[in-house]
């Protein structure tokens, strides 16, 4: 298995686009994307991904206060931004 990117999350960015391939692949074109997201997180789940539909997730400006909540289309998704938004935030 060849990655092109280094994504310093061990692989997880060429886990998710390659389910996500494999979803368009299996589905083609043209399906509302409520399709797509929910072909998406049975596929994530079928590949050991936790993942949660819709889940909703908080959205913080650098303060720390609240500025909306934010309902996300799947959780393998959304986990990876926050982890990503909290490593790489500046104050």
């Amino acid at each position: 298995m060849s990655r092109c990117v280094n994504d310093q999350l061990g692989g997880l960015t060429y886990a998710i686009i390659g389910t996500a391939m494999a979803v368009h692949n299996e589905l083609g074109p043209s399906h509302r994307e409520a399709v797509y997201h929910q072909a998406m997180h049975q596929q994530l789940r079928t590949r050991g991904f936790a993942s949660e539909y819709e889940p909703r997730l908080p959205v913080m400006d650098q303060h720390g206060n609240l500025v909306t909540v934010y309902t996300g289309p799947i959780t393998a998704l959304t986990t990876c931004y926050s982890w990503n938004t909290k490593r790489t935030a500046t104050p």
